[in-house]
């Protein structure tokens, strides 16, 4: 089958049709997922191979993961998988049968081929599940006839599948205390050097969710026990402890604004770059808002530059600002830097540090500022700038780099060592799902490290020397940061889709490397160098000066404690 089929069914469906139903019986009896199949070459299927049969020990076929383990949270929807894979050819024609003896599942089964030896079960948790930990064994049958009475069984019939279902309550609304080494996540990436590191210790063992909402939230952000996001109907603020709505402005997305950038939080402030219409000139312009961040009030509106044109129906957008004593420091999609009082958002100094005017494709010029420099890319040079004149202090040509390049914001890992993660596209707004370049710079020395040309899809995240991005491939990788030479890497059980796009949130707490890819976001312990734990949404992220990991996307925002 090349795609997943689904059937309800009382009765099994005829050998020839080749889907799958689940078979329902009576109350207290197993449910069985009936499918009727080819695996392999065998059953005229063409393609030649052995016709033995299998050995009686079973050790033919492999399934995974063996035991199961997962965690759900009561009356909530989760998927499990088990993967089938076959060492040997079967001849003919025959049924595979799932027995769920204690009703942990729905009954709902998807089952797809991922090749000629290998099929994927996707079943549902049952949402009724009590809180607690539910344990027992998934009994997979391969059978010549029904898998209801499996009167003739494939040598090895039947396999255990021990799994283990944690189920837990809905909300875990523990007090909110300060987490030692963990600071408030005040823009994209965390702080000004975007460094997306918190060096605070914690176990997987704790992790538990928080609360959840069903409202979606973009780029979510914390202060002073507070989390702020945007979506398309404005900006809004959510209290950490409960995620209760505490304001909300409609001025974005479908209403009169849209925002050019991603939002910044800082005494009392939130700044983000938006669209508005200037009726002094008549003109639609690009402007540095600023909110009261406890109210929600608009404090002050600065004029940038006039609004950029539209990419594809779609308004290029730039990293959010940064700030850094007492200024306000953003990059807009001409070009220009500019730097504005944290006060009152009034204008100190503007430069144009490329050598030349940027396209919108370019995403403009994001920086970071650390170290006493303000430091941005341009596609073809790293640029540091005096953060309080906009002198250009020098540059760092990227071997390589051309106009074409997009540039996400610098990562300022330490006082010597910057990462830029770039991607080639000539029409995109956004960057390409397909990958970029990763680049490393020397800031003491004022030249180029090393480069990684394969698919990057991620931004650099550097500890303890070494850096780790993800590739478009679905990998973690983990580098040497003075060389760029790959020491390991992980991927999750499970291919995942990237965020059509956009790039995969990656952020690092204590020695656990937080990914979100698609549908899901991992932990991965450094250490061991294997999956510690994983919540079944993926999203932006973020960490709160609590301890509070916050996962936000276009399905919802959840807050998980992390202690």
């Amino acid at each position: 089958m090349s795609k997943p089929i689904q059937f309800r069914c009382d009765v099994a469906l005829p050998r020839s049709t080749g889907t799958s139903c689940l078979h329902r019986a009576k109350p207290r009896l197993s449910m069985v997922l009936a499918a009727s199949l080819l695996w392999g070459c065998g059953g005229g299927g063409g393609g030649g191979g052995s016709t033995s049969e299998p050995q009686p020990n079973g050790n033919w076929l492999s399934l995974t993961p063996s035991p199961l383990e997962v965690t759900n949270y009561e009356g909530e929807t989760r998927f499990i998988s088990i993967t089938a894979t076959a060492s040997r050819v079967v001849e003919g024609n025959f049924n595979i049968g799932i027995i769920d003896s204690k009703g942990i599942t729905t009954g709902t089964v998807d089952l797809m081929s991922t090749s000629q030896m290998s099929y994927v079960a996707k079943m549902q948790l049952a949402p009724s599940l009590a809180v607690g930990t539910h344990e027992g064994s998934l009994e997979v049958r391969v059978c010549r006839d029904s898998p209801l009475t499996c009167a003739q069984p494939i040598s090895g019939s039947p396999w255990q599948v021990p799994y283990k279902v944690s189920i837990r309550s809905a909300t875990n609304l523990t007090p909110l205390v300060p987490l030692p080494g963990a600071l408030e996540w005040s823009t994209s990436r965390g702080n000004s050097a975007r460094t997306a590191v918190v060096d605070a210790d914690v176990s997987a063992a704790n992790f538990n969710r928080r609360w959840a909402l069903r409202s979606g939230l973009s780029g979510a952000l914390s202060h002073s026990g507070r989390l702020f996001g945007w979506n398309n109907s404005g900006i809004a603020a959510y209290a950490e402890h409960d995620g209760s709505k505490i304001w909300g402005r409609g001025d974005g997305g479908s209403s009169e604004r849209d925002w050019h950038s991603g939002l910044t939080v800082s005494n009392g402030r939130l700044w983000v770059i938006a669209e508005d219409y200037d009726w002094t000139i008549s003109q639609l312009g690009s402007n540095l808002l600023a909110y009261d961040s406890k109210l929600g009030t608009l404090l002050s509106t600065t004029r940038l530059e006039p609004s950029p044109q539209k990419i594809d129906f779609e308004i290029p957008r730039v990293p959010s600002a940064v700030i850094d004593q007492g200024a306000v420091f953003s990059g807009t999609i001409s070009g220009t830097v500019r730097r504005h009082a944290e006060a009152d958002g009034k204008l100190s100094w503007s430069a144009m540090p490329s050598s030349e005017p940027l396209s919108p494709m370019q995403r403009g010029l994001p920086v970071s500022v650390a170290h006493g420099r303000l430091v941005g890319f341009d596609g073809r040079r790293l640029i540091a700038m005096d953060p309080a004149t906009g002198a250009t202090l020098f540059s760092i040509k990227a071997e390589g780099g051309t106009a074409n390049y997009q540039g996400a914001a610098p990562v300022l890992a330490s006082a010597d060592r910057a990462y830029v993660t770039s991607y080639f596209s000539h029409t995109a707004p956004n960057p390409v799902s397909a990958g970029g370049r990763l680049t490393a710079f020397d800031l003491s020395t004022r030249t180029q490290r090393w480069t990684r040309g394969e698919m990057i899809s991620s931004s650099a995240v550097e500890k303890d020397r070494t850096v780790y991005v993800v590739d478009s491939g679905n990998s973690l990788l983990a580098l040497d940061s003075a060389t760029g030479a790959e020491q390991w890497r992980w991927g999750p059980a499970q291919a995942r889709d990237a965020f059509p796009g956009k790039e995969y949130p990656l952020l690092i707490v204590g020695k656990y490397v937080f990914i979100s890819m698609g549908d899901a976001t991992y932990a991965v312990d450094s250490v061991s160098r294997k999956t510690a734990w994983e919540y079944p949404m993926g999203g932006s992220l973020a960490v709160t000066a609590n301890g509070t990991l916050v996962i936000s996307g276009i399905h919802g925002v959840v807050a998980v404690n992390l202690r």
